[in-house]
C-alpha cells in the first residue's frame, strides 16, 4: 500500500516537473527571433511561449519538426522528444532595404536572419 503511493507521487512529480521544463519562453534577449521566418527552402517559426517549428524542403522530400525552441548566442535548436534540430546562427536578426539584393534603395525595410548559410525573411 505505501509503495503504491509513493509510486502515484513520483508520478507526480515526474509530470509536475515535466510541464513546468516545457513552459520556458523565449528569453527577451532573443526576442527579435519570434516570429514565422521563410528562406528559398525553409520556413521557420518561433513562438513567444518557447515552441516551434521548422520545415525544409528541396528535391521533392521534406523534414518537419515542432517542438520547444531553446536559443543560445550561436544556435536555434527545435527538439521533439528525442528528436532535435540545431541551426547555426551566422547573423543575427537584422534590417535590410527589400532593393539591396539589386542595388536598389526602396524605403521598404525587411527583417532578415542568416541561418545555416541561408537567408530567412521574417513575414509577420
Amino acid at each position: 500500500m505505501k509503495i503504491g503511493k509513493f509510486i502515484q507521487k513520483i508520478a507526480l512529480i515526474l509530470i509536475i516537473s515535466v510541464s513546468v521544463s516545457c513552459k520556458k519562453e523565449i528569453p527577451a534577449n532573443y526576442a527579435d527571433y519570434v516570429g514565422f521566418w521563410q528562406s528559398a527552402t525553409s520556413s521557420l517559426e518561433i513562438n513567444q511561449n518557447g515552441s516551434g517549428e521548422y520545415l525544409s524542403y528541396s528535391n521533392g522530400s521534406s523534414f518537419e519538426i515542432s517542438g520547444r525552441v531553446k536559443m543560445s548566442s550561436t544556435q536555434v535548436t527545435i527538439k521533439a522528444g528525442i528528436i532535435k534540430k540545431r541551426l547555426s546562427i551566422d547573423k543575427a536578426p537584422f534590417k535590410e532595404d527589400a532593393g539591396a539584393e539589386y542595388g536598389q534603395v526602396t524605403g521598404l525595410m525587411l527583417d532578415k536572419v542568416m541561418l545555416d548559410n541561408e537567408v530567412f525573411i521574417k513575414r509577420n
